[in-house]
C-alpha cells in the first residue's frame, strides 16, 4: 500500500493585481489563514412525488474566500507589505480588486477573479500583534487558471554586488529560482559558506561575505533541486 503525506493549510497562496491595464500580481505577504470558500444558498426542493423525502437545490453560489494577515513593515522604510495595502486601499475606495488564490503545488487548484475587499481589523489586547480579518467579495463566477506556481529548477546567479568587497560586506546577489535555499551551505563565496545569508524573494538574496582570501571567490547557490553554475566573483584585499 502506498504512504500519503497529508498537506497543510500554508499551501495556499493569495496574490493581487497592482496594475490591471498589465497584470502585475505580488503576493499578499504575512497570512496566518486562508479558507478559499464557496458559499452555496440552498432552497427546500421537497414535493408530494418524494414519498416523505426531502431535497434541496442550490440556486446560488458565492466564492468568498477569507483571509486573516498580519499586519508587518518594512524594516527599513516603515512601509506596509504592498499586497497588503492593495486590499486595504480596495476597500476603503470600494473598488474591485483583481485577484488570484491557488496551491503552491504545480497542477494545484487556482481560481481567478475580481472581488470587492471587507477589510476588518481585529484590535486586541496591549500585547497582541495586530491582525487583520479579510473577505474577498468576488463578483460572478471565478475563472479557473493554470496554477501560477512553477515546477522548482535549480537557481541561475545572473549578478552580485558590489564587486571586489570586503568580508562582512553585504553582497546582493541576483537570478531565479532562489525559493527553497536552506541550511549553512545554500550561499557559497568559493570554498566558504556565506557568513549568513537572507532569501528575499525568488530573485533575490542578501548575504554577508565570509573571511577569506583576496581573490577569485565564486558564488554558488543551492536550494532543494541543485546548485546554480558558479558565477565569477572577485573579493577586495
Amino acid at each position: 500500500m502506498d504512504t500519503l503525506n497529508p498537506t497543510v493549510n500554508s499551501i495556499w497562496r493569495l496574490d493581487v493585481d497592482l496594475t490591471p491595464a498589465t497584470p502585475n500580481f505580488v503576493q499578499v505577504r504575512a497570512m496566518q489563514n486562508f479558507v478559499p470558500g464557496i458559499n452555496s444558498t440552498v432552497q427546500d426542493s421537497s414535493d408530494y412525488d418524494s414519498e416523505g423525502w426531502g431535497s434541496d437545490a442550490v440556486t446560488l453560489r458565492k466564492a468568498q474566500p477569507t483571509a486573516t494577515l498580519l499586519r508587518k513593515e518594512n524594516p527599513t522604510t516603515g512601509a506596509y507589505d504592498p499586497g497588503q495595502e492593495a486590499l486595504r486601499q480596495a476597500s476603503e475606495d470600494l473598488e474591485l480588486v483583481h485577484i488570484r488564490w491557488y496551491e503552491r503545488k504545480t497542477g494545484g487548484q487556482a481560481w481567478e477573479g475580481y472581488a470587492l475587499v471587507q477589510w476588518a481589523p481585529s484590535g486586541g489586547t496591549v500585547e497582541g500583534l495586530q491582525a487583520v480579518a479579510v473577505t474577498l467579495l468576488v463578483q460572478g463566477k471565478p475563472e479557473k487558471i493554470a496554477n501560477p506556481t512553477a515546477a522548482a529548477t535549480a537557481p541561475v546567479v545572473a549578478s552580485a554586488l558590489p564587486s571586489g568587497a570586503l568580508a562582512g560586506t553585504q553582497v546582493t546577489i541576483t537570478g531565479t529560482g532562489f525559493t527553497g535555499t536552506t541550511g549553512a551551505a545554500g550561499v557559497k563565496f568559493g570554498a566558504a559558506n556565506a557568513s549568513s545569508y537572507v532569501v528575499v524573494n525568488a530573485t533575490t538574496i542578501v548575504a554577508v561575505l565570509p573571511a577569506g582570501s583576496a581573490g577569485s571567490a565564486p558564488v554558488v547557490v543551492t536550494n532543494g533541486v541543485g546548485a546554480s553554475a558558479p558565477l565569477a566573483y572577485t573579493r577586495g584585499a
